[in-house]
């Protein structure tokens, strides 16, 4: 499928219903040889966290977050 100035918009229009999928199966494997958690700019991203903190509804997803990664290596 061809991308363009005309078909962005065309497609935006009448509800994206034309792509096709462009991206692989992200079904998870069972297991990895390696992951890399944080592997890009991530002081970038907790500045972004801390302007955000404060906002409606930011605090709880950030605790439950936190929560969650704690968790994760009890899986």
């Amino acid at each position: 499928m061809r991308f363009s100035g005309w078909r962005v918009p065309k497609e935006g229009l009448t509800g994206n219903k034309g792509w096709q999928a462009h991206w692989r199966d992200a079904t998870p494997k069972s297991e990895y040889d390696v992951v890399i958690i944080g592997g890009g700019n991530v002081g970038r991203n907790t500045t972004i966290v801390r302007a955000n903190y404060f906002l409606p509804g930011n605090s709880e997803f950030y605790s439950h977050s936190l929560k969650l990664w704690e968790g994760l290596s009890r899986i």
